[in-house]
């Protein structure tokens, strides 16, 4: 789907979502400026408790455990036995094993969340459309990095991301 498309995207299902989890990480937190802390930890352990009651499949991505931490304790606690996938790529969709995994998944309806919407967030985001894949972001589950960015971010991301077909689900 395509900026102007009349194409309606297809309706999410517990049955052709995919929920990813992007640099859910102990260090990243350090740097959120537009939600509270404790209220982002929140949103995001609901929305993968509520994934995996509805038996969503669930992709967990990291970067550089040794420089920003391993994943949020609370989050680590609601996903026992899925493993998480290390990278060093700063675009999650840039690591192999990650595009991979969501591919044997079979799964087309992509929700992403990622710590941060400037980067963890918006570049797989951008680039899982290119290969046909449409994805919700979940935006109560991110933050940004400044706290002027807004609701949206910055525009030349917004735009990128309208460009590409990114849906996004209202903060507010």
């Amino acid at each position: 789907m395509t900026a102007g498309s009349t194409q309606r995207p297809e309706r999410l299902t517990r049955n052709n979502a995919l929920l990813l989890l992007v640099d859910h990480q102990v260090g990243l937190y350090t740097g959120i400026r537009d939600i509270e802390v404790l209220q982002l930890k929140h949103n995001i352990v609901g929305l993968t408790r509520a994934m995996l009651a509805l038996k969503v499949p669930v992709i967990v991505t990291t970067t550089t455990e040794k420089m920003w931490g391993p994943l949020i304790p609370e989050l680590a606690e609601v996903l026992p036995g899925v493993p998480g996938i290390e990278r060093t790529t700063v675009n999650a969709w840039d690591e192999k094993r990650f595009v991979d995994a969501v591919k044997a998944t079979g799964r087309k309806n992509l929700i992403v969340t990622g710590i941060s919407t400037d980067v963890c967030l918006a570049f797989p985001a951008i680039a899982a459309p290119c290969r046909r894949l449409p994805e919700l972001c979940g935006h109560r589950c991110i933050g940004w990095l400044h706290s002027d960015s807004g609701r949206y971010g910055n525009p030349a991301h917004a735009a990128r991301r309208c460009h590409s077909g990114v849906l996004f689900q209202r903060r507010d």
